[in-house]
This record gives structure tokens, C-alpha cells and sequence, in this order.
């Protein structure tokens, strides 16, 4: 069996798409296994199709979007940084979780303290005098009292 025929017999027909029902990598990238070799299912249809190996600085894609997809018809090159931009556009980077705890690990590193962020968002204080007393600036203040900075997230409650 050659492996345009592995890859036949692996695959449902679903609309316009040939969806991979076998194997996938994290992301659900089609992937096949021939003898103990990890495959990538798309770029063997791209040199199969075009007589020519995907370029290393490009990724075979489909303009479907679906991510199980292998239709020859629906494969296109694109660069990381094309397909990242789309994916961003589409909200796969994003999830209140991964929000949240990128953000408390970027609070692990600022010089604020939880109680000095409080002081900011709930003190009288001028946001002048604030921002020379932790050493941020005017804008940094005001954001944290919008909220735009700083979210609580020690209660679901929080800032209601």
C-alpha cells in the first residue's frame, strides 16, 4: 500500500472537506506513522499535488479552516506568522483562563504589590502623587482605577 492510499483510507468525506480520522498532533495537525516515522499529512498531499516539497519557512494550511481538513483542493502555503494573525483574529490563543493566568504571571514579576494596587484603584490620592510613589507613570495609575490593568481576579465579583 503507498501512502496515497494510507492516507485515503484514513480520511472521511464531510461537505467539500476530506477530514483526517486517524492520528493528530497537539494542535490537530493530520499526521500518519510509517515504519516508526512521524509524518505530516499535509505537506506529503502538497509534494504529492505540486511535485515539490513545502518551502521551510511556509506551513501547508487549508482556506477551509478546518483543522482536520487534508482536501488537496483546500491546502495553500502560508507563513507562521500568517496563520498566527488568523488564529488570533479567530480567538484560538484566547480563553479567560490563559487571560488570566498570563496576567498573574506578569504580576508576578511588576514591583506592585497586591495592597499597593488596592491603595492605587481605591485611595484619594492624586494619580500623580501615586505614580511617583511607586515609580509608574501618571497613565499606568489611571488605568489600574479604570480596571484596564490589574484586574481582581480573587473573586468573580470583583469590581461589580
Amino acid at each position: 500500500m503507498n501512502i496515497a492510499e494510507m492516507i485515503l483510507t484514513r480520511t472521511k468525506a464531510e461537505g467539500e472537506c476530506l477530514l483526517w480520522t486517524n492520528k493528530t498532533a497537539p494542535g490537530q495537525s493530520p499526521r500518519l506513522y510509517v515504519a516508526g516515522e512521524r509524518l505530516y499529512v499535509r505537506p506529503l498531499i502538497w509534494k504529492e499535488m505540486k511535485g515539490f516539497a513545502p518551502p521551510a519557512d511556509r506551513r501547508v494550511t487549508t482556506t477551509c479552516g478546518n483543522r482536520l481538513c487534508v482536501n488537496p483542493e483546500h491546502l495553500t502555503l502560508a507563513s507562521p506568522a500568517t496563520i498566527s494573525k488568523r488564529e488570533g483574529r479567530k480567538g484560538t490563543y484566547s480563553s479567560p483562563a490563559k487571560s488570566r493566568k498570563i496576567a498573574l504571571q506578569l504580576r508576578a514579576k511588576s514591583g506592585l504589590t497586591d495592597e499597593a494596587v488596592r491603595e492605587i484603584r481605591y485611595g484619594s490620592d492624586p494619580a500623580q502623587d501615586l505614580a511617583a510613589r511607586y515609580s509608574i507613570s501618571k497613565t499606568y495609575v489611571n488605568m489600574i482605577r479604570r480596571g484596564e490593568f490589574r484586574r481582581d481576579y480573587s473573586s468573580p465579583w470583583a469590581g461589580l
